[in-house]
């Protein structure tokens, strides 16, 4: 399933299982691989951002338009868009980077290659502009 009006364009660099990363490839070409990410770069949650309390949020994002797979220790391109929470996106559009999360692990960092017109995240063009 994919939703054109809300995908971006973003590099994702994958842990190794060595740095607490996957062990297995993930497959982001066809919108399976769903996880959750927060706005900005992290090496690990607290509790509170676990549990999706405290100053930054956790939301759902899908996998589309990337390799079948994305293994360990790898950095790939692909496309996500959002599960329940749209505005996560403004967020990460205007932050540019985040962390890709299995539960309580970081498993990867990546960052917004092409960011969308103003139209379909307006939060996020007032946040670039300062």
């Amino acid at each position: 399933m994919k939703f054109p009006k809300t995908e971006i364009r973003v590099e994702v660099s994958f842990l190794t299982q060595a740095q607490g990363g996957r062990r297995t490839a993930a497959n982001l070409s066809d919108g399976q691989y769903r996880t959750l990410v927060i706005a900005g770069s992290r090496n690990e949650l607290s509790e509170d951002e676990a549990m999706g309390r405290g100053q930054y949020k956790l939301f759902g994002i899908g996998f589309t338009d990337g390799p079948e797979a994305a293994l360990p220790g790898s950095t790939v391109t692909a496309s996500v868009f959002p599960l329940l929470y749209p505005e996560g996106m403004a967020e990460l559009v205007a932050v540019g980077v985040f962390s890709v999360c299995e539960g309580r692990r970081i498993v990867g960092n990546g960052r917004v290659l092409d960011p969308p017109k103003a139209a379909v995240f307006p939060a996020a063009a007032v946040n670039q502009q300062h």
